[in-house]
C-alpha cells in the first residue's frame, strides 16, 4: 500500500507542475487558434482527427540565423507522418508562410527581445520540452511520437 501511495503522490506531483501555455496561434490565412485546444479545432474545420505536437519559435527576427535553421528543420519534417506542427513568432514581425503568433504573444514568452527559444507543447498546450537553441529534427520527432 505504501509503494502505491508513493506512486500516487509522484504522478500527481508531476501533473500539478506541469506548465500549460494557452496562447493564440495564426494560420496563413489569419484563421485563429488556441494551442490547448488546436487538434479539436482542426477537426472541427477540416474534418480530420488530429492532436499535434505543437512547435513554438521564437526569435528575435525572422531573419535571425537560428530562427532560419529552425524554420529549415521544420520543412523537413512531415507534419502527418508525426503529427507536428510548426509556427513561428518574433516580438516585431510577423510570419507569414504558415502558423505563426502575433508579435506581441511572441515577446511575453521570450525572456527577452533578442533572445532565441523553442518550446514543444503537447496537444492541450502542456509544455513537454524547452530550449534555448535550435532542436535537432531526431529530438523534435522523439518528442513527438512519444505523444502518439
Amino acid at each position: 500500500m505504501k509503494r502505491l501511495w508513493v506512486v500516487l503522490m509522484a504522478l500527481w506531483a508531476t501533473t500539478a507542475s506541469a506548465e500549460v501555455v494557452d496562447i493564440k496561434i495564426y494560420d496563413a490565412f489569419g484563421q485563429s487558434y488556441q494551442s490547448v485546444n488546436i487538434g479539436a479545432r482542426l477537426a472541427s474545420i477540416y474534418n480530420i482527427s488530429f492532436d499535434p505536437t505543437m512547435v513554438i519559435i521564437l526569435g528575435p527576427t525572422l531573419a535571425d540565423e537560428r530562427v532560419q535553421q529552425q524554420e529549415k528543420i521544420a520543412a523537413g519534417i512531415d507534419p502527418e507522418e508525426h503529427g507536428i506542427l510548426f509556427a513561428i513568432g518574433t516580438p516585431s514581425e510577423t510570419y507569414s508562410r504558415g502558423f505563426s503568433l502575433a508579435p506581441n504573444t511572441a515577446a511575453s514568452l521570450m525572456p527577452d527581445p533578442e533572445s532565441f527559444r523553442v518550446l514543444v507543447l503537447g496537444a492541450n498546450g502542456t509544455v513537454l520540452s524547452r530550449s534555448g537553441s535550435v532542436m535537432s529534427r531526431e529530438r523534435l520527432v522523439s518528442i513527438a511520437d512519444r505523444q502518439q
